[in-house]
């Protein structure tokens, strides 16, 4: 029983345990990651048009993830309008130290 069941709930935990929040937030890390980014902002992730990360609200509780796991910072500046106008948002400074964790463990920028 403890050879098939408990390895069983473990696979099915780690399959389904997730939130919405924790597999937007591993989807947006894997991005900072790859583009080596120092900030990011909610716009950003909106425009890849992600299943699951559609809405300014379902990036943003992925944000606050990544906020609590260290990997951003508390917003601290608004960037401007942009060329064309349009309204200020917040930006998300990323932590500089996620870049030696993911060379340590063999990722590359």
């Amino acid at each position: 029983m403890e050879d098939y069941l408990v390895p069983m709930w473990r696979r099915v935990f780690a399959a389904f345990g997730r939130t919405a929040a924790d597999t937007g937030a591993i989807r947006i890390a894997k991005l900072i990651v790859e583009k080596a980014l120092k900030e990011i902002k909610v716009r950003d992730v909106l425009q890849k048009d992600w299943q699951g990360l559609k809405t300014q609200e379902d990036v943003t509780s992925a944000f606050d993830t990544l906020i609590e796991n260290d990997w951003l910072g508390e917003p601290s500046k608004l960037s401007k309008g942009g060329s064309r106008g349009g309204r200020k948002t917040l930006v998300y400074p990323v932590n500089p130290k996620v870049f030696e964790k993911s060379i340590h463990n063999g990722e590359s920028k």
